[in-house]
């Protein structure tokens, strides 16, 4: 699936953009974060 493949490359934007600062090291594990509970939630919190 092609959103799959999106989500996996976006681990890699955010760990570059975590490198910028702590600040956005911390706004990078909240997305990385929220992504993890969304994936476990599954139906019909998500789509999938």
């Amino acid at each position: 699936n092609e959103w799959d493949q999106v989500v996996a490359d976006s681990a890699e934007f955010w760990d570059e953009m975590a490198s910028i600062s702590p600040r956005a090291a911390k706004v990078c594990q909240i997305f990385k974060d929220y992504t993890k509970v969304m994936e476990k939630a599954g139906v019909p919190y998500r789509y999938s």
